[in-house]
């Protein structure tokens, strides 16, 4: 009995930790030249830090659209989807150039680059993060380079202050199919059969 309780509450874990998986995050920053980086949520944005650091963090995650969402790259979501937002904010104390990669654990469906699109969608911003009233000039500038394949964004910007961001909407990560806990639990069950039969025996 108390084999059977202990297999019951390690399918319970498992199943908790792999319904976790279906947020889409930030993996990492790679491949960074001309800036630093950070993946911590920023909770209080403004306009110039002159950091030189490129802050990119998760916002909403598995967000149900209540109205379909135009992307400026990448088309429009229709309501109903699921999505995750995540953020980019970098702001240099002068005129600097930087490229980096960042990968996510899930595609990438478009983002938005212009300032009245951003402030227009905060409303995917992170629990607790608010963007200052005097915090403007958001989006990126006509010499940026912003480009996505899959999971990975690759970004070369250029930027004095107050810098480049832009609002990246990714796809939520892959649910695990019904099988997969159906399998799960079948061979827990098997593990607690057959450490039955051997205190039995």
């Amino acid at each position: 009995m108390k084999t059977m309780i202990k297999q019951s509450a390690i399918a319970i874990g498992l199943m908790t930790v792999l319904s976790a998986q279906t947020n889409a995050a930030v993996v990492d920053v790679s491949a960074i030249t001309g800036a630093n980086s950070s993946t911590v949520a920023l909770t209080n944005v403004v306009s110039n830090p002159n950091t030189n650091l490129l802050s990119v963090w998760n916002e909403q995650q598995n967000y149900t659209l209540t109205s379909d969402l135009v992307l400026e790259s990448g088309g429009t979501l229709m309501t109903g989807t699921q999505i995750s937002s995540h953020f980019l904010f970098w702001d240099p104390s002068s005129n600097k150039s930087m490229n980096a990669t960042i990968n996510f654990d899930a595609d990438i469906l478009g983002y938005f680059f212009e300032e009245a699109t951003i402030t227009n969608t905060n409303y995917l911003s992170a629990a607790g993060t608010t963007f200052t009233s005097s915090f403007n000039n958001l989006g990126l500038e006509s010499n940026d380079s912003t480009s996505f394949t899959g999971s990975t964004l690759d970004i070369a910007w250029k930027a004095s202050s107050p810098g480049d961001s832009i609002r990246v909407i990714t796809a939520v990560s892959a649910v695990p199919e019904p099988s997969t806990y159906a399998l799960m639990l079948a061979g827990l069950g098997l593990v607690g059969f057959m450490a039955a039969r051997r205190r039995k025996a």
